[in-house]
């Protein structure tokens, strides 16, 4: 993307584009406003040739497969959910001009010095679980849930969730059965290609909620392969093993979320929620 995007995306001069606020492997975030009412928006740019598609897209179709996907994701109105305003695509080009967060993605919250106590992870995952529950209940499902699409908002200790539908669209550029995601937060079940629901959701937030408390992924390899092969037949190492003094409550929701088989998990968002809020009552009274 070595052109200005207004230069790419015409459609985007009705916004004005400030400064970069973010960039992940299929696109950049930037900070701008709405021309014609001065709104402060966040603009997510994608190029769609990142997405590792082996076709050409066809220009008609991937524009109305995006503003539906996208548009679907804008019909959830939730106060843990970041408001879609606009979207559009053309050629290898897409866009999404959303609600603004001030604050920081989760990435700032898994490293080393910036971990979060684990009472506020619990309660920030306990937020995140209720939101997709409110999703799910509305045939809707994130499949890239990750701490780069969750904004916590310090001020008020909330978050919001970011990027509804995008993971699906660009699956669907894939030409494959399954979703683009990001394979260290995908499901057993994701990663084989099989048909996923909100369940799926759920273990990806698991591995959320590990890396909160402690910094590290659940699974890890240097190499994909061995890393999906690990996720789909190996368990997670428990907390307990180098967080001695864990409360043994976060293990026994951890080995819940990251079960292989989506039965044996939290069956809906509100259960999870339920789970994680006992935990963090327990870890108060102790």
């Amino acid at each position: 993307m070595n052109k200005m995007p207004t230069q790419v995306l015409p459609e985007l001069a009705a916004y004005r584009l400030e400064e970069e606020i973010g960039r992940g492997a299929m696109g950049i975030v930037y900070k701008g406003a709405e021309r014609s009412t001065g709104r402060d928006v966040a603009i997510k740019i994608f190029d769609l040739t990142k997405a590792g598609s082996s076709k050409k897209p066809q220009p008609e179709i991937t524009r109305q497969a995006f503003w539906q996907e996208v548009m679907t994701a804008g019909s959830l109105h939730h106060n843990n959910i970041v408001k879609p305003y606009d979207a559009d695509q053309a050629g290898d080009m897409a866009y999404i001009v959303m609600e603004r967060v001030e604050g920081h993605d989760l990435r700032h919250y898994i490293k080393s010095g910036h971990l979060l106590p684990a009472e506020l992870a619990l309660e920030l995952i306990a937020q995140c679980a209720e939101t997709l529950d409110y999703a799910h209940k509305r045939q809707v499902v994130h499949l890239d849930i990750k701490p780069a699409n969750i904004m916590y908002l310090p001020q008020l200790r909330t978050l919001k969730i970011t990027d509804f539908g995008v993971a699906h669209f660009m699956g669907a550029q894939n030409g494959s059965d399954v979703v683009l995601g990001s394979p260290s937060y995908m499901s057993p079940e994701q990663l084989l290609k099989k048909k996923v629901d909100g369940r799926s959701d759920l273990f990806s937030l698991g591995c959320v909620l590990y890396q909160l408390i402690s910094g590290r992924l659940p699974f890890t390899s240097d190499k994909l392969q061995p890393l999906i092969r690990k996720i789909i037949r190996e368990p997670h190492t428990d907390l307990g093993l180098f967080l001695p003094e864990l409360p043994e409550c976060i293990d026994y929701i951890m080995n819940i979320a990251l079960a292989k088989k989506p039965s044996n998990r939290f069956q809906d968002g509100l259960e999870m929620a339920q789970a994680l809020r006992d935990c963090k009552e327990e870890i108060q009274e102790i």
